[in-house]
């Protein structure tokens, strides 16, 4: 599993990576001349020309740290115009924050387990000296009969091994849920706002009909790319699933809606072809294409 630290990292990576040559220059003007706390210094200007996205974020968190460095990220995106970039990484920062806190607050503390099994060991020990005591006793009272005295050893010997045997599980519990996965099965997801869809006609249809080559995960794709314009989708890549998984951000609820009616008119909806669907759309997302959306004809 990534620490915090590698995740932010890429994160601050993939958004420079993703606002172009001549925005990424504004960015590292704007970096060597902002206004830092007085504990930090401004770093050269040298340092930053003819470097890449990743050279930019490295010197980012050497000189302002993992702390500081992505709070100033942001605010110099802000300031380059960059607004909509700047609220995405803004979120995508505080949500690796927060699953950061949550993992600490999760994770069981060692003092619990140590504490558990410093009380089975005293309790194991206590009943060496009460036989003893009471075998002492037994010789200066021999009013006391032979059978009383065993009857009363066993009881005492079984109430404390059912003592040590309930300190034993919650020993036995507590070490075991310390190496359960602190990350949540199905995390929360959040979907992308709706958006307004392309009207699609019966012409549209043929023409998706006519290049789908029989493969519901290609006529789905052709939906997608119908339904959403190659600007928004550049926004998307990277950081948006079909449905949300790993921390990403699910396709709009009223996209996957349309996507899923039209191909429930021409395909049969089982888990299979609902699996196709989900990756082909996912493995769009996940590689970025370079060129707008190919006409069909």
């Amino acid at each position: 599993m990534r620490n915090m630290t590698e995740e932010i990292t890429d994160i601050l990576t993939h958004a420079l990576e993703n606002i172009g040559k001549e925005s990424l220059q504004k960015f590292k003007r704007k970096l060597s001349s902002i206004d830092v706390q007085p504990q930090y210094q401004k770093i050269p200007s040298s340092l930053l020309d003819e470097k890449s996205a990743k050279d930019v974020v490295d010197c980012i968190i050497r000189y302002y740290t993992i702390k500081n460095g992505p709070d100033i990220t942001v605010q110099v995106l802000q300031d380059i115009n960059e607004r909509q970039v700047s609220v995405d990484l803004k979120e995508s920062i505080q949500r690796v924050r927060e699953k950061s806190v949550n993992v600490e607050e999760k994770t069981p503390r060692k003092g619990l387990a140590y504490r558990l099994r410093d009380r089975t060991n005293r309790m194991s020990s206590s009943p060496l000296g009460r036989p003893r005591r009471k075998q002492r006793y037994r010789k200066e009272n021999s009013s006391e009969s032979s059978e009383d005295y065993f009857h009363s050893q066993t009881k005492q010997s079984k109430a404390v091994k059912s003592l040590e045997m309930s300190i034993a599980k919650n020993t036995r519990r507590t070490s075991k849920n310390s190496k359960r996965p602190s990350n949540p099965r199905h995390p929360k997801r959040q979907c992308r706002h709706n958006i307004k869809l392309r009207d699609l006609v019966d012409t549209d249809i043929k023409l998706m009909v006519e290049n789908h080559e029989g493969k519901v995960s290609t006529f789905a794709c052709l939906l997608f790319k119908h339904f959403v314009p190659f600007d928004m989708y550049q926004e998307w890549v990277k950081n948006t699933t079909f449905d949300g998984y790993g921390d990403k951000y699910a396709i709009p609820a009223n996209l996957r809606v349309a996507i899923v009616k039209e191909v429930r008119k021409k395909f049969e909806w089982t888990q299979e072809n609902k699996r196709k669907v989900r990756t082909a759309i996912n493995e769009l997302l996940r590689h970025p294409r370079l060129s707008g959306w190919r006409k069909l004809i």
